[in-house]
C-alpha cells in the first residue's frame, strides 16, 4: 500500500479491499462528499456483506460484524465519524496527507495469514490525533465478499486473536507504562486468567452461545498476549543493533 502511494495522483486516494464489490455511483458519491466537505480530510463509506452462503442465525447475532467481516453499521447517518467506525474495504483520504509524509505502519496489518489486524486504524488513529477530521458517506456503499469458511466458529474465533494483537500495538503507548511480568503487562495475565474461567463456567452450561461468547473475548485476550511478547521481542533486538 505504501508502494502504491509513491504513484498515486489525483486530489483523493481511494482504498478498498480484492474481494470488495463497488456499488453504483461508489466513487461519485465519494467525489461529491469529498468536494462538499472541503475542510475534512478522511472519509468513510458503507461495507454491505455479500454472502457466500447464508451465516447462521447465532453468527449474526453474536460474531462482532466490524471484527470478524469489516462490515459497517447500515444505519450510520450522514456526517463527522470517528477513526473505530472506518473500515479499509470503503475509505478515502485526501492526498494532501500524503505529501506530508504519512503513511501505513508496515508492523500492523496483512502480512500472509498470521498478523495484527489495524493498519487502516493506525494510519486514521494518528491523522485525527494530528488534527485531521472524518466524515461518513452513506451514499458510498461497497459489498464486502465473506467466504463459507469465514462463517465458521474456528475462523472467527482466530480473527479475534488477531484483532487483539492489533488492539494491542494500537494502544502501544499506554501499554509501555504498564507494569510488565516477562514483557507482558501484569493486566494481561489478569484478564486471560479471569476469561478462561469464563470460558469454564459457559462450558458448564453446555450452551454453544454462551461458550463461543466466552472464547471470543479470550482470543482476544490471547491476541494481546502473543503482541506483548512480539513487541518485546522486537525491541530487545532493537536495542541489540543499536
Amino acid at each position: 500500500m505504501n508502494k502504491g502511494l509513491d504513484y498515486a495522483e489525483g486530489d483523493l486516494v481511494v482504498l478498498t479491499d480484492d474481494d470488495a464489490y463497488p456499488g453504483e455511483n461508489w466513487l461519485a458519491e465519494l467525489r461529491k462528499v469529498a468536494d462538499t466537505q472541503s475542510t475534512v480530510s478522511i472519509f468513510s463509506g458503507v461495507v454491505l456483506p455479500l454472502w457466500e452462503m447464508p451465516p447462521e442465525d447465532w453468527i449474526l447475532r453474536l460474531a462482532p460484524k466490524g471484527v470478524s467481516f469489516s462490515l459497517t453499521d447500515p444505519t450510520q447517518r450522514e456526517g463527522p465519524t470517528t477513526a473505530d467506525r472506518i473500515f479499509g474495504p470503503n475509505m478515502a483520504i485526501r492526498a494532501d496527507v500524503f505529501t506530508k509524509g504519512y503513511r501505513f505502519d508496515a508492523s500492523i496489518g496483512p502480512q500472509g495469514i498470521n498478523y495484527p489486524m489495524g493498519s487502516e486504524s493506525r494510519l486514521v488513529r494518528q491523522l485525527m490525533k494530528d488534527g485531521c477530521t472524518a466524515w461518513h458517506c452513506p451514499g458510498a456503499v461497497v459489498e464486502h465478499f465473506v467466504r463459507a469458511g469465514q462463517l465458521k466458529e474456528e475462523w472467527i474465533l482466530k480473527r479475534a486473536v488477531r484483532f487483539g494483537r492489533g488492539q494491542y500495538r494500537l494502544n502501544k503507548a499506554a501499554n509501555n507504562a504498564a507494569t510488565k511480568w516477562f514483557g507482558v503487562p501484569r493486566y494481561v495475565y489478569r484478564r486471560m486468567i479471569e476469561q478462561w474461567l469464563r470460558v469454564v463456567l459457559a462450558c458448564l452450561t453446555f450452551k454453544k452461545e454462551a461458550i463461543f461468547v466466552a472464547r471470543w473475548e479470550f482470543n482476544r485476550l490471547r491476541g494481546e498476549y502473543i503482541e506483548a511478547k512480539n513487541m518485546t521481542h522486537e525491541a530487545d533486538m532493537t536495542a541489540k543493533t543499536v
